[in-house]
């Protein structure tokens, strides 16, 4: 097994700068790991922010439990489980950063995710979630290089990645080349035809090039297999379809 960098929040780590029993109570007092990541997870969609500082604490409880709060963060050699929870947990908190606008703050966690989920040999689609999600933050920071290839990284390891082909379609589309991007888009679609936001990027993609008509029967598909799907829809993309009948009856 190989180390890894647990990243620990300067704000969160520095409240518990005791000494001795005093920090090892205060540690404790949070309650466990599992608890305060699955809290984290919990309020990820209506408060990025509380949900960031959940995540902060539980990553000190992980770190603490792991033996490890000595300040290099080096958890080789331990328990696979945990390292793996660890791992999604750091997933899970690039996510809220994100939301948060703190993109550094998340990449150097999609960093640590996938540094920690790779010492404990995850493969596949887990893997490729976490590749996924870094190519998405590095493509927010106009790294366009590194985002298309984690996203290449992301299809070695899991050829049907669907969100990562739909995510490659809206780089390619906003860089011009849209015969790719399409191409890309309808692999995701054959590959999960009921997902609403393959769905909607379609639709999008469809009205960039001019084609409005089948813009809305893809958004009719998009609507009619997942109605949640319509708050996915960017009012700028889709303003010269508004007043289009079948625009308004979606």
């Amino acid at each position: 097994m190989t180390s890894f960098s647990l990243p620990l929040a300067n704000d969160t780590s520095a409240s518990f700068d005791l000494p001795g029993e005093r920090r090892d109570d205060a540690i404790l007092d949070l309650g466990s790991f599992a608890d305060l990541a699955d809290a984290a997870y919990d309020l990820e969609d209506t408060d990025p922010d509380a949900a960031r500082t959940a995540y902060d604490e539980a990553l000190l409880v992980a770190v603490y439990e792991l033996g490890v709060l000595d300040g290099d963060g080096d958890a080789s050699g331990y328990d696979v489980q945990i390292v793996q929870d660890i791992a999604a947990m750091l997933y899970n908190r690039a996510g809220a950063r994100f939301d948060l606008d703190d993109l550094e703050g998340a990449l150097e966690d999609l960093d640590a995710s996938y540094a920690a989920a790779s010492s404990v040999g995850v493969i596949g689609e887990d893997l490729a979630d976490v590749l996924t999600r870094r190519a998405e933050t590095k493509y927010a920071l106009a790294d366009v290089d590194g985002a298309f290839q984690d996203l290449d990284a992301a299809l070695e390891r899991h050829p049907d990645h669907a969100l990562a082909f739909n995510n490659r379609a809206v780089y390619e589309a906003d860089l011009g080349r849209m015969d790719d991007a399409m191409a890309s888009i309808h692999r995701a679609l054959d590959l999960d035809p009921e997902n609403g936001l393959y769905g909607v990027t379609h639709a999008e993609l469809l009205v960039q090039n001019g084609d409005d008509n089948a813009a809305l029967d893809a958004l009719e598909r998009a609507l009619a297999a997942d109605p949640d799907a319509a708050a996915l829809l960017d009012a700028e993309v889709f303003d010269g379809l508004r007043r289009h009948p079948r625009f308004q009856a979606l």
